[in-house]
């Protein structure tokens, strides 16, 4: 198993490319990289949870690695959709009038053909729910062993998106507003998601403020890059954002520092991707089936762990990392069959 970050580590490093300064480093190549990267290190994560021990010395050195990751393995796919909406507002007209439909109903079709899978694997399986998570799945509300939480969190993102949108809509004014509404918004969720789950389930809530700073990068980026561009900015904002985030770090156990922690760490690895391009195929392939990655990763490892192949944890792990990518192509396939029925626009 401790091949898998050792493996992940070689490929991020082919075709690594530094610069003065890389003008696309917040482009589709780039970042479609950089979430490549990371739903890499979420199936790991996720990995863990269906071996059955750890007891080789590299096998807990591998967990450690992952645990002390965290929560940050999702941090930079927050901000990027943060920072993509503010893109895609400003340069597409009818933007605002397709956003429900094109991002928000989307994602959440995407979502319900993979929980309508769980919902078959668990029939066939004779693997039981509460009929409560059953109702409260189709929205990531619930789980029915599928991953969760992440695509509530998007979903509300994307309706708070809406709003701010509408507000700036209404009122004709310019980008700043907009990102304070999301803002505001995204505090608001913050808050009752902390009344809701306390310290007893963070991960509901500790990424959430990656969405508005995201929104906020994308608003001032052509001022953050003209400052950046200059060696004698560039470097005391590194230091700044290094000693910033092993701050937080240090105190990652209370969910107030995490939840600062998290927007820091998408900030510096940013301010790091200016000056380091990585961007290869493997990643770019990884990072463009992302999101099937994510959703659909946990049916291989439910059935294998339910025909007995966890027993080995090395060969569970090869079987999964083979299983998921072939899984996620054909999810993927599936999806843009989909996609051409209901969210292509028609040719007149």
């Amino acid at each position: 198993m401790i091949a898998l970050p050792i493996i992940l580590v070689v490929i991020t490093l082919i075709g690594v490319r530094f610069s003065g300064f890389h003008k696309d480093y917040a482009g589709i190549s780039q970042t479609t990289a950089v979430k490549g990267f990371f739903a890499a290190v979420i199936v790991m994560s996720h990995l863990l949870g269906y071996v059955t021990s750890l007891a080789h010395p590299t096998e807990e050195i591998y967990r450690t690695v992952i645990n002390h990751i965290g929560q940050l393995m999702v941090a930079m796919f927050f901000f990027y959709s943060g920072y993509g909406v503010v893109v895609s507002y400003q340069k597409k007209g009818d933007y605002y009038n397709t956003f429900l439909k094109n991002r928000l109903l989307k994602v959440l079709v995407h979502f319900d053909i993979a929980v309508l899978l769980f919902a078959i694997m668990n029939l066939v399986l004779s693997i039981s729910y509460d009929k409560a998570q059953y109702i409260t799945c189709w929205v990531g509300w619930g789980s029915i062993g599928n991953s969760n939480w992440f695509i509530f969190d998007t979903l509300v993102f994307y309706f708070i998106a809406f709003i701010a949108m509408t507000v700036r809509e209404y009122t004709k004014t310019d980008m700043k507003i907009f990102a304070s509404v999301v803002s505001v918004l995204c505090l608001f969720f913050w808050a009752i998601m902390a009344i809701l789950y306390g310290k007893a389930a963070t991960w509901w809530y500790d990424t959430v403020l990656c969405f508005p700073v995201g929104i906020w990068y994308a608003v001032f980026k052509d001022k953050i890059d003209a400052f950046a561009k200059k060696w004698y900015f560039y470097l005391p904002t590194l230091a700044l954002l290094s000693l910033g985030f092993a701050f937080l770090y240090g105190r990652r156990f209370y969910v107030e520092y995490y939840s600062l922690l998290a927007p820091v760490f998408c900030l510096l690895l940013t301010w790091v991707t200016m000056k380091v391009k990585f961007d290869n195929k493997i990643l770019g392939w990884l990072g463009k089936h992302s999101f099937s990655i994510y959703i659909i990763q946990r049916i291989p490892m439910v059935i294998l762990t339910h025909l007995g192949l966890n027993k080995n944890n090395n060969v569970f792990a090869l079987l999964v990392v083979i299983t998921v990518l072939l899984s996620a192509w054909l999810f993927s396939l599936l999806l843009s069959q989909v996609d051409k029925l209901i969210f292509k626009k028609k040719k007149s």
